[in-house]
C-alpha cells in the first residue's frame, strides 16, 4: 500500500507536480472567469467538456459494445451445444437408417434406395 511520501516521491519522478493547498491564486478565481464563458466557442467547449457529455458518450459506448460481447458470447455458446448435439446425433441417426425397415420409415424414397425392377 503506498504511503503519501511515496506517491509523492512517485509523482515527482515523474515531474508532476501540484501546487500547495490554500493557495491564493488557485482558490480566488478572476471575476470575468467566474461569470462564465464570454465567447460562445469558449461557452460550447464548457459545455461539452465539464458537463460530463463526452464522458457519459464514451460510457454508453462502452457499455453498448460490452452488452453486444455479451450476446454474442451466449450465440456462441448456444451454436457450440447445438454443434455437439448435432455431433452426437449423427451417428445414432445412421445407425437408425441401418436397423429399421423400409416399411417403418416416413420417406422410404428419401433414406433408402429406389428399387428398379427389370424385366
Amino acid at each position: 500500500m503506498f504511503t503519501s511520501n511515496e506517491v509523492k516521491s512517485q509523482l515527482v519522478a515523474q515531474k508532476i507536480v501540484f501546487p500547495p493547498a490554500g493557495r491564493p491564486a488557485i482558490t480566488a478565481l478572476p471575476k470575468a472567469d467566474a461569470a462564465g464563458p464570454t465567447s460562445a466557442k469558449l461557452a460550447a467547449q464548457v459545455e461539452t467538456v465539464f458537463k460530463g457529455t463526452t464522458l457519459r458518450g464514451m460510457l454508453l459506448n462502452a457499455c453498448g459494445f460490452w452488452q453486444m460481447g455479451q450476446i454474442a458470447w451466449c450465440g456462441a455458446i448456444a451454436a457450440f451445444a447445438g454443434a455437439a448435439l448435432l455431433l452426437i446425433l449423427s451417428p445414432l441417426e445412421v445407425a437408425h437408417l441401418r436397423r429399421a425397415p423400409e416399411t417403418a420409415e416416413a420417406f422410404p424414397m428419401v433414406s433408402h434406395a429406389v428399387r428398379v425392377q427389370t424385366a
